[in-house]
């Protein structure tokens, strides 16, 4: 049925009309539908119906969306789709979905999905689109990971993350996030390669935008 409709005609139905069909649908029967329909089905639909759905199929739906479909599902839908799979549900979404989801989330709620749910997602995301992902949203992913998450990732994403997240640092515009807790002094931990003189205005700027607390570090040894 869902097949031969379209985008008006699931928005008439309403979320809990579509939730109540999208449960009784599988993997194969969304894939048939075609990625933009699964996207109006979604895009119906608010957490409780999400949640109604469960986790299962909303990883059916997720992983029969593309990366453009996923960024531009609405920020609500991206987040409580996010937040209604389990972090090996995620897991299961290529490295293109998860960019999209990533980005269709709001940068201010990311770190909400919690320190296991975005761990998936960043272990996920392959390097190259962190270090171009927006600083207020890699930030916002950083606030929400806890740190022995951060100290598990692979030397090339840890250092993917420095580079996102240091990318506008000496740029025009600073940016507020919540603490990434680190132990070491700031200019020994993420600046070592710079001069004395480099390192100590670098990180003077980098304390003023990522507030740091002393805790823990998650990037030791990333430049040793």
């Amino acid at each position: 049925m869902a097949i031969n409709m379209g985008g008006e005609q699931f928005q008439k139905m309403g979320g809990d009309k579509m939730a109540d069909m999208a449960i009784n649908m599988a993997g194969e029967q969304f894939q048939k539908m075609g990625a933009d329909k699964v996207a109006d089905m979604a895009k119906t639909m608010k957490a409780e119906q999400f949640g109604k759905m469960g986790g299962d199929k909303v990883a059916d739906m997720a992983k029969n969306m593309d990366r453009a479909n996923l960024e531009n599902i609405g920020k609500e839908q991206a987040r409580d789709m996010a937040k209604t799979m389990e972090p090996n549900q995620l897991a299961d979404l290529d490295p293109d979905q998860m960019v999209g989801l990533a980005k269709g989330i709001d940068e201010k709620e990311i770190k909400d999905l919690g320190s296991d749910r975005i761990g998936a997602m960043v272990v996920k995301i392959e390097p190259t689109e962190i270090e171009n992902m927006k600083t207020e949203k890699l930030g916002g992913m950083m606030a929400g990971l806890k740190a022995d998450k951060i100290e598990a990732l692979d030397t090339e994403k840890k250092g993917a993350v420095l580079e996102g997240l240091g990318a506008n640092f000496l740029g025009e515009k600073a940016t507020e996030f919540e603490p990434i807790p680190i132990s070491a002094p700031i200019e020994e931990t993420f600046i070592k390669p710079l001069e004395d003189d480099q390192a100590a205005e670098f990180g003077a700027q980098l304390e003023e935008i990522l507030p740091i607390s002393d805790a823990f570090n998650p990037f030791k040894g990333l430049f040793d």
